[in-house]
């Protein structure tokens, strides 16, 4: 019984022995996994560190505007929609419309307003039917968390009601007036990034005085009421490339923001609703929707961003297919580089100046395939622009219209791409 007991002792033990081997050897394997493991993440992250991240706009990418804004309209110019996604490149460097249109963002210095926030207005329409509406001062205030139009202030006008009354003393008196929201409108929040989204409505009204003879109306105490109703969201991020007056621009960081925005109207004579049948005579109805917009805007990241840097417009269209307007914010552009170096090859432009509507470009010392060529004004207007048909020989012959004045004026050559591959001026002299 001994010697069992003692042999018992010793398998226990030397089983003991063996499993913690066994043991041993299972955290020596699971250790090698881990490590490999570990370096496979670590490879992976490497590898992936080196892709495009996902765009974020803080507050201190968003700089307040210049006081002057010029925007380049693109309607006519066939721009094309832009497509929603991540690392996208918006490429619209080839396009360049034929009108300017400057923007005033004037600083605000009254305390009403400043002591709301406010750091600048500007002016806005306030459309009511296609031919009645107002202006008034949209009041933006920049804060930390966003972006916000907070006020509004209406300078006196008078407007005469002759084209829906017919009578030359029928009239509608706006007085002075200024206001602060109960509730914002939210143009953008911080931080704002892919999937980012917001909502606001806001309360406004606009007193004016009605004088409608046929109605019994004079000088009758009214309001105008609406509410704004905005929703913002993040659909894509990437790169943006706009036309500059000396070539396709940098490639810009860029958040699009699919925007629907549309406004409520209510109206008010004497405390009252004002009747369907005064309504009526003026095309408008009590809980109309105006003022309905569905559009993109590319929220450009870094200085010189406000308000966009491209907005794309389809009016009434909730299917954002029908583009009906779009516009580049001209300020603060940077050419970027070329697809060939001026040291590649050389252009001949001749005759030059010319006294007829024919233009020779002849490329030397390489093979470059231009498809589009522009002629830009000195104001930077595009008065003409076309493919070209004729390139592979290197000459490249263009035919002017008759409408081009003389005077100097630049001749933008493109590639497939869209990249301006020769930039050369023509001083233009016809007898």
């Amino acid at each position: 019984m001994i010697h069992f007991h003692f042999e018992l002792i010793i398998f226990l033990h030397l089983w003991a022995i063996y499993s913690m081997a066994i043991t041993f050897d299972f955290m020596l394997l699971q250790s090698s996994c881990m490590k490999k493991l570990f370096t496979l993440l670590t490879l992976m992250m490497i590898t992936f560190s080196g892709y495009s991240q996902a765009i974020v706009i803080n507050a201190g990418d968003v700089p307040l505007p210049a006081p002057i804004v010029n925007f380049d309209n693109l309607y006519g110019t066939n721009a094309g929609n832009p497509i929603p996604g991540n690392d996208q490149l918006w490429n619209y460097s080839s396009y360049f419309g034929d009108t300017l249109i400057t923007a005033f963002y004037v600083p605000e210095t009254d305390p009403f307003f400043t002591s709301n926030g406010v750091q600048f207005h500007t002016m806005v329409f306030k459309g009511l039917t296609a031919t009645l509406g107002y202006f008034l001062n949209s009041e933006i205030a920049f804060l930390s968390s966003g972006i916000y139009e907070v006020g509004l202030s209406i300078q006196a006008a008078a407007f005469s009601l002759v084209p829906f009354t017919g009578n030359t003393l029928d009239s509608m008196i706006i007085p002075a007036q200024k206001q602060i929201f109960l509730s914002d409108k939210t143009i953008m929040e911080f931080p704002s990034t892919i999937g980012s989204g917001w909502h606001s409505s806001t309360r406004r009204f606009a007193d004016f005085n009605l004088t409608v003879s046929a109605f019994g109306l004079n000088h009758t105490p009214g309001q105008h009421v609406y509410t704004t109703v905005r929703s913002d969201t993040i659909v894509g991020w990437g790169k943006m490339r706009v036309y500059t007056s000396s070539g396709p621009s940098i490639d810009y960081d860029v958040l699009m923001d699919k925007v629907h925005e549309y406004n409520v109207d209510s109206f008010y004579l004497g405390g009252a609703p004002a009747s369907p049948f005064l309504l009526g005579a003026f095309g408008v109805a009590q809980g109309q929707h105006t003022n309905e917009a569905y559009f993109y805007r590319f929220n450009r990241k870094g200085n010189g961003s406000y308000p966009y840097l491209a907005s794309f417009s389809y009016g009434a269209d909730a299917s954002y297919t029908a583009l009906a307007d779009a516009f580049i914010n001209m300020n603060d552009l940077t050419t970027g580089s070329k697809d060939l170096r001026d040291v590649d090859y050389s252009t001949l432009i001749f005759p030059n100046p010319s006294n007829t509507n024919e233009i020779n470009i002849k490329i030397i010392g390489r093979e470059i395939n231009v498809t589009d060529y522009a002629v830009i004004d000195l104001l930077g207007r595009n008065v003409q622009q076309g493919k070209v048909d004729n390139s592979s020989s290197g000459l490249i012959t263009l035919s002017l219209n008759d409408n081009i004045g003389n005077g100097t004026y630049v001749i933008r050559l493109m590639n497939k791409e869209g990249r301006e591959v020769v930039v050369e001026k023509v001083n233009f002299n016809r007898q």
